[in-house]
């Protein structure tokens, strides 16, 4: 494990000494920037888990994923353009927030529990009570127990009063915290082999760890145009592997079920595969020169991949 962290720098940041920057330098590349995302992002400050590789890929922590989806619901929906907002480094880990960073930060009111106290006895309920003890007249017990019941009764309406007011309040305040999540954004937490040095601090390690995940428009609009194709013929060799169609080729994570059959049809094979506590689904579906195999998880494509026929 030790040389597997002392050669983190050669495998991550090969190509980091030209571009290395400081944690405010990282700051000014993405704080303000929009990215695209390519999946839903759960409305809590807990975020995405993003564990990277020695290789410098991103791989999500699903199980993490799916919890926060169902216990939080989504903030940012698969395909919104939404700002980056702060971008934080913490000792191994990189925060980087989107839209606010996420409900439940110092500050937020996450419990909407509301309590109550019930009524407590009146001062001549107590005094009945002793009175019954010390009573034997029969028509005097009947008297003293027909005023101590109805105090009794006034006393639980009222707490029945006080009771459901709580409870009425705890779901106002449930509905608006959920409110308010879905307005707090998300953020991604990229986790890494080993701490971070200043050094290591460049643009193109984050780019590189979230590409599966968001998409960068400001990149896209700077990549330089295609040339024009030469004049000359191509030399002789063997045909390139045909790309795949159209269809399977729209494929992007965040998809249902729902869609990707739409795309590609029925599967030819199902299977499953248990990751942890999770079940994934494994579909296999057949093109006009590929074959695609894709990975659900509760109905959601969180991975694919093409092979030849």
């Amino acid at each position: 494990m030790k040389r597997a962290i002392r050669i983190l720098p050669l495998l991550l940041f090969t190509a980091a000494t030209a571009h290395a920057q400081s944690e405010d330098a990282l700051r000014q590349y993405f704080e303000g920037k929009r990215v695209v995302l390519r999946q839903d992002m759960p409305a809590t400050q807990l975020g995405v888990d993003i564990s990277v590789g020695l290789d410098g890929q991103g791989k999500m922590t699903l199980d993490a994923y799916s919890r926060n989806l169902r216990t939080y619901g989504v903030s940012l929906a698969n395909g919104a353009s939404v700002m980056v907002t702060k971008v934080k480094v913490k000792g191994d880990a990189i925060e980087f927030q989107l839209e606010g960073g996420g409900y439940g930060v110092f500050g937020d009111i996450t419990d909407p529990s509301v309590s109550w106290t019930p009524v407590p006895k009146s001062d001549r309920e107590r005094e009945l009570e002793k009175q019954l003890d010390r009573v034997s007249d029969h028509r005097e017990r009947e008297r003293i127990t027909d005023e101590l019941n109805s105090l009794r009764r006034r006393r639980d309406r009222e707490n029945d009063r006080l009771r459901r007011g709580a409870e009425d309040q705890t779901r106002a305040n449930a509905e608006a915290i959920a409110g308010r999540r879905g307005q707090a954004g998300s953020r991604f937490n990229l986790r890494f082999p080993a701490k971070l040095t200043p050094d290591q601090l460049i643009s193109d390690l984050v780019v590189r760890a979230l590409s599966q995940y968001v998409s960068y428009p400001w990149l896209e609009r700077a990549r330089p145009a295609a040339r024009p194709s030469s004049a000359k013929p191509p030399s002789a060799g063997p045909p390139p592997r045909p790309q795949p169609p159209a269809t399977s080729a729209s494929l992007k994570k965040g998809m249902t079920l729902a869609e990707v059959e739409r795309l590609l049809g029925q599967p030819k094979r199902r299977g499953e595969r248990a990751e942890g506590s999770l079940k994934l689904q494994i579909l296999t579906y057949e093109t006009a020169t590929d074959v695609v195999e894709a990975q659900f998880l509760d109905g959601i494509l969180v991975k694919y991949s093409f092979s030849s026929k």
